[in-house]
């Protein structure tokens, strides 16, 4: 019974986050509109397109322990191997969302050129990933006992980055392949950024001295100007896709391009470095005791770090996407692609999929993900159209993980179009 209520924890915890963002790849989107041979988005005068999206994911710490970690409940030494197990050399977590509305003028021309049309987006963002070596998740969760660490831990390569913005973009497309480009003014919402450069943490053998040598920093936002709506730094966004049509109408190869951009956060963001050795050499008790004393203990060092406030400029975490969409039949055709994102813990994933569409206007699909934050995993897609007016497109990139305690995350999307009419007079 305890498996099922930490599982449906998560779940709705997972749910929540996806509702409340309206909402990290928009559907892979553009399947239906490229491939579906009864697809009407070109006969309408205009589209309006919601959509969100929300994902976790990591090579290792499963929805098992994270459930644990955020509700409570006690976390044995089975449960920790097997994390521990998966880890290899380092610890890798992702999440993310994003969300938003875009408006697509098919029935306009862009400087009286029938073949293009008017684009439109407003979004939000958020980005948060987490990069740790093996030797961290054992300090934290076994101490520094020598059977694990033996005298000497390794820090380095740790950092947790954490990023929200808005998007506000116009642009334009060709309406035959639905190839275009938006530019964007970005409103930097908040940041922060914590990294140990290099970093070991020694233990004598008696256990009665430590010494920690750490190199790193620590940035963050203007904390003044938080909140959804205002925000600290003001930048510029590129979103963009190629579509090249195949011959014969066998499909397409498509090169897209996403949150390419910066954020120039403002004056009062802090950034704090650290370059110094800490020494711990015990307790005396008469320190704490003597009257004429302060109470506190003496230290051989102490950690030493230069704080400076001023403007600083930071990649948004964009990522790019190369990808094949190709006929099987009439009704069938399959995608292969690969997705590069701009962030230091995210590999390159590859994705390979299977789509059939049906009578009914619907599209049902398959899919197989490796890599990025995590290994492998086997989604489903469902797109469809409904009535005159509407589509609407489903997609959960890991079907395994909200089911199960030792999945390693859970990713959803969901997209509805509007086809507005075009006017006859």
């Amino acid at each position: 019974m305890s498996g099922i209520k930490l599982n449906a924890g998560f779940v709705l915890v997972f749910a929540l986050v996806t509702l409340l963002t309206t909402g990290s790849a928009t559907l892979h989107a553009q399947r239906a509109w490229l491939m579906a041979p009864d697809s009407a988005f070109r006969d309408h005068q205009a589209l309006i397109d919601v959509y969100g999206e929300g994902f976790y994911r990591s090579n290792a710490l499963d929805n098992g322990f994270l459930n644990k970690m955020l509700f409570g409940g006690f976390i044995d030494p089975t449960l920790r191997n097997r994390q521990q197990d998966r880890m290899g050399d380092q610890l890798r977590m992702g999440a993310g969302y994003q969300s938003g509305v875009r408006f697509i003028l098919m029935g306009d021309s862009v400087f009286h050129n029938g073949d293009w049309g008017w684009q439109g987006n407003v979004s939000f963002h958020g980005h948060a990933e987490i990069a740790a070596p093996r030797d961290l998740f054992n300090l934290v969760f076994e101490g520094n006992s020598p059977e694990y660490l033996g005298s000497s831990a390794d820090l380095s390569n740790t950092w947790i980055d954490y990023m929200s913005y808005q998007k506000v973009g116009v642009g334009v497309f060709h309406k035959p392949t639905l190839s275009g480009f938006t530019m964007s003014v970005v409103n930097g919402q908040d940041f922060e950024r914590f990294e140990v450069i290099e970093g070991d943490l020694f233990t004598s053998e008696s256990g009665d001295s430590l010494a920690l040598m750490y190199h790193g920093h620590w940035m963050r936002s203007d904390t003044a100007a938080r909140g959804m709506g205002s925000g600290s730094g003001i930048g510029a966004a590129l979103d963009g896709r190629l579509n090249i049509p195949l011959k014969e109408d066998k499909g397409f190869v498509s090169l897209s391009l996403h949150n390419i951009g910066f954020v120039r956060w403002n004056e009062a963001s802090i950034d704090q470095r650290a370059d110094s050795l800490f020494s711990f050499t015990g307790v005396q008790v008469n320190e704490l005791i003597d009257e004429d004393g302060d109470g506190l203990p003496s230290f051989e060092d102490s950690l030493y770090y230069v704080s400076t406030r001023g403007e600083m400029t930071r990649w948004l975490p964009g990522w790019a996407t190369a990808s094949l969409l190709h006929t099987l039949g009439e009704r069938q055709f399959f995608e292969v692609a690969m997705t590069f994102r701009t962030v230091p813990a995210f590999l390159p994933e590859l994705r390979v999929g299977y789509f059939r569409t049906w009578p009914s206007r619907t599209i049902l699909g398959a899919m197989v993900h490796y890599g990025g934050y995590g290994g492998v995993r086997v989604g489903v897609s469902a797109e469809k159209w409904i009535g005159r007016h509407w589509f609407a497109a489903l997609q959960i990139e890991d079907v395994y993980g909200p089911l199960s305690e030792r999945g390693l995350g859970a990713a959803a999307a969901v997209r509805i179009t509007y086809m507005l009419d075009r006017h006859v007079e």
